[in-house]
């Protein structure tokens, strides 16, 4: 078995120069801290609660609870009941939006399952956590929201907290 004298000798034996060297080096560098961008996104961009915006309801007095109780519909993800994200009850929310509140317009479990629902084209989002995300930012990246919300929807931000949204009224 040959002896080099050094590094070099050894890569100029095998045909390998320093640039060929230095080129190598560089690739597993940027190969080591590719993943760390690429897979960023996943920690930078945070999944945030958000329902349907009935425009009517924006000057209301009404609480947001009151609001989703009135317009947004439950849903059975197969653990729990949570607030629908993107569908709202077919109503005429001009005529009570600007009315008070009343227990009488909560609404039972067996109305609501007779009541009609459409899908939405603009959304509010919960900012008791964060103020500005990539999702509230950008409406439709790749329909993570809602299958075929409209890439031009707008949105509207409500800061709430976490308590003042509960989790199943029934």
């Amino acid at each position: 078995m040959k002896q080099y004298a050094n590094f070099d000798c050894l890569l100029t034996t095998l045909g390998i120069g320093r640039w060929t060297f230095l080129m190598f080096s560089s690739y597993i560098l940027w190969t080591l801290l590719l993943p760390y961008f690429s897979l960023g996104g996943a920690f930078y961009n945070p999944t945030v609660a958000h329902w349907c915006r009935v425009p009517e309801f924006d000057n209301s007095n009404w609480t947001l609870e009151q609001r989703l109780n009135y317009s947004i519909p439950w849903e059975d993800n197969g653990e729990q009941l949570k607030r629908s994200q993107c569908r709202m009850f077919v109503r005429d929310y001009e005529a009570v939006a600007q009315l008070p509140w009343t227990p009488d317009l909560v609404v039972s479990q067996e109305e609501e399952s007779l009541l009609e629902t459409q899908s939405c084209d603009h959304w509010e989002y919960d900012t008791s956590v964060f103020s500005s995300t990539v999702s509230m930012e950008v409406p439709c990246l790749s329909g993570t929201l809602c299958v075929g919300r409209p890439a031009s929807a707008p949105s509207s931000r409500v800061s709430t907290s976490s308590a003042q949204l509960s989790e199943s009224p029934f």
